[in-house]
């Protein structure tokens, strides 16, 4: 196995994050990828391979022109994405920006996603991720990988989006014991569930303003 074939399984164990800045040389030269000519990119400063030519760093670092020119994509990429200003994540404080959102991606859905939003203090959007596709049931909804990937992402909080394709968005029975399942969990865990939010073409249901987040609602139907 080689340096980048080793460095791929990294990447599968661990996620991209976990990488240095070797091994993501490695992920850019693939098969011409060893630890002595990766080390040797990772010890310039970028502005320093900016700077540079495609054949300044092939002689370099005896990579070929093609990965040297793959190199330099990658460089003027990032200097090009810091440069330009960063537009403020949305913020998720009631179940209407919620629908105003996530309707484009899902109102026109002919299954059922589900899909949880990962916030953090200030409510803004950190992450998100579809955990399942299908009818809601407690049974599928798997509590540990929705708040799994909140403590992987650092959420300070989550709210939970699925879609009815029927057009109404009134909760079903699987809807409400879900809610409160991943409710009680948060409470638990310390990472609260804000709200879920049942969205179709034209309406949504919150079913925080329904009274099923708090502890009351928790009582309801017992």
């Amino acid at each position: 196995m080689n340096f980048y074939q080793k460095v791929r399984r990294e990447l599968s164990y661990h996620g991209v994050a976990e990488l240095d800045t070797q091994r993501l040389f490695a992920l850019l030269l693939g098969a011409q990828a060893t630890p002595e000519t990766c080390g040797k990119l990772a010890s310039f400063e970028y502005q320093q391979l900016a700077n540079l030519r495609p054949e300044e760093i092939a002689q370099e670092t005896g990579i070929n022109l093609s990965a040297s020119e793959r190199v330099i994509a990658a460089i003027t990429l990032v200097i090009r994405l810091l440069s330009q200003p960063m537009k403020p994540a949305p913020s998720l404080m009631n179940p209407g920006r919620v629908m105003e959102i996530m309707k484009p991606e899902m109102a026109h859905l002919q299954q059922e996603h589900f899909v949880c939003l990962y916030l953090n203090t200030k409510n803004r959007l950190i992450g998100k991720k579809t955990l399942f596709v299908g009818c809601l049931d407690a049974t599928v909804v798997h509590v540990r990988e929705v708040f799994g990937e909140a403590m992987k992402r650092g959420a300070y909080s989550v709210v939970c989006v699925h879609n009815h394709p029927s057009g109404d968005p009134s909760p079903s029975k699987e809807d409400i014991e879900v809610t409160r399942l991943l409710y009680m969990t948060g409470e638990i865990m310390g990472i609260p569930l804000l709200d879920h939010v049942i969205i179709c073409q034209d309406s949504f249901y919150s079913m925080k303003k329904a009274g099923y987040l708090d502890e009351e609602g928790k009582k309801d139907d017992a």
